[in-house]
């Protein structure tokens, strides 16, 4: 398979009209990034331009009694592997795929699989596999999968499954391989990780985890929590408390999260404290609606009376 390096990919222009394409899965990863038109391959942004992943309607955030971070990765994973590379001189290979993200997409066309001669040298041998190629590994080599993943099955010619990425959605297929899919979970993650949980159909992560997982964990992730000495919500020695912080989002944000036995763990571990929070988290929600009502309306005015319109064109 060539590399980006010897397909000769420019720009972020050529490779999307395809003047210097001519490899599939290259073309396929800018199909998915740039599918339904919502996103170009040149919109993804520097740190001078404003961001694509803009956080305007989360700003109630700011309000919020508990701490927010996505810094379990760094304390977790990467600062740990950090450490052993420096320590030991070793280089990590991961199994990290392109496809996975834009982020990853451009790392992948600008390095190729094996980052030698970067900073911090890399082999990401997997970069140009997806999902079903995974899969039919797989099944191929008879090889034993977590029970959370239910069976691997052939996909029906005309059935799209939400979440997974398939060769039949880009009209595009690898010498007429059949393309599969999990009967279970398409996607596993850190257990008590709640980050994208309001954009979830039900059954969302907390219900699924009582069916594939282990329900203790589910309790474990929503019972407890207390208010520190700062006033801050923390976890306790009784669980993590995200029955607190999802209701708090929940009201704060307008959101619809669907909370297990959430009634159960108010009563249980809900203090007036909580319930003064969660008044709060209401009335902000309310300010927020109607400040967004009050947008649209002057929005709308300002149509209706031209202004901020562009000159006419001539007939």
């Amino acid at each position: 398979m060539p590399t980006p390096e010897n397909t000769e990919l420019t720009n972020w222009e050529d490779r999307l009209a395809g003047k210097v394409i001519d490899n599939l899965r290259v073309q396929r990863l800018l199909a998915i990034n740039t599918r339904q038109g919502k996103t170009t391959p040149g919109s993804i942004p520097s740190k001078s331009d404003r961001s694509a992943f803009s956080c305007a309607k989360y700003i109630f955030f700011l309000s919020a009694p508990f701490e927010i971070g996505n810094y379990c990765c760094n304390a977790i994973k990467k600062n740990p592997m950090h450490k052993y590379c420096k320590d030991t001189g070793r280089k990590p290979i991961t199994a990290q795929m392109a496809s996975e993200s834009r982020l990853r997409t451009q790392k992948w066309l600008n390095n190729g699989c094996n980052g030698f001669d970067l900073k911090e040298p890399i082999s990401n041998p997997m970069s140009m596999w997806f999902e079903e190629d995974v899969l039919a590994y797989i099944v191929e080599h008879k090889i034993e999968i977590a029970p959370v993943y239910g069976d691997i099955v052939r996909k029906s010619d005309d059935e799209q499954l939400d979440g997974q990425m398939s060769f039949e959605d880009f009209g595009i297929f690898d010498n007429e391989r059949p393309c599969f899919k999990t009967t279970g979970l398409n996607r596993s993650g850190c257990v008590y990780c709640g980050f994208g949980l309001h954009l979830e159909k039900r059954p969302n992560r907390l219900e699924i985890m009582d069916k594939v997982s282990n329900p203790k964990l589910r309790d474990y992730c929503l019972r407890g929590g207390a208010f520190d000495e700062e006033g801050l919500w923390k976890p306790d020695n009784r669980g993590l408390g995200m029955w607190f912080v999802l209701e708090w989002i929940n009201r704060a944000g307008n959101f619809n999260i669907f909370i297990p036995e959430y009634e159960r763990y108010e009563a249980e571990y809900g203090t007036d404290e909580t319930r003064e929070y969660l008044e709060e988290a209401k009335r902000i929600g309310e300010a927020t609606l109607a400040a967004r009502a009050e947008q649209k309306r002057r929005r709308k005015e300002e149509k209706q009376n031209g202004i901020g319109a562009g000159p006419k064109k001539k007939m």
